[in-house]
């Protein structure tokens, strides 16, 4: 039999289940701080990669590490209760390639935001997002 490599999914923490609380709206000091998270994120990016050079096995387990610190620091550092946090993470290698990468979704956009920060060295290039949606 194969063996099976833990996802991300797998090795992270066990969620908190929060009852209801019938309210509607984060107060103002509880609602998502991009420019908090964005700046988060490319710290994350920076402390992960910064002397990585590209290899292609070992892309997949760069990017759960990244999602997986970036989301575990919102969670410590941030304190915005009641949101639930997507993140994606993306690498490539340096080759003079044009890459673009989209993310939409649909959201509340009074309450629900999103966050992103890249990073680049001459090796490889890494793109990172955060879509935190407020769940009452």
């Amino acid at each position: 039999m194969a063996d099976i490599e833990p996802t991300s999914s797998q090795n992270s923490h066990i969620i908190d289940v929060v009852m209801p609380t019938y309210i509607m709206n984060p107060a103002d000091d509880e609602k998502f701080r991009r420019k908090q998270v964005c700046k988060l994120i490319g710290d994350s990016l920076k402390a992960e990669l910064q002397e990585k050079e590209y290899v292609e096995e070992n892309v997949k387990a760069w990017c759960n590490k990244v999602a997986d610190t970036v989301k575990s620091r919102i969670h410590k550092e941030c304190h915005i209760p009641r949101y639930k946090f997507v993140v994606q993470c993306f690498i490539g290698e340096q080759k003079l390639q044009d890459v673009r990468v989209t993310s939409r979704c649909l959201c509340d956009t009074e309450y629900d935001n999103h966050a992103s920060a890249t990073f680049n060295n001459q090796h490889l290039w890494a793109s990172c997002v955060v879509f935190g949606f407020y769940a009452s």
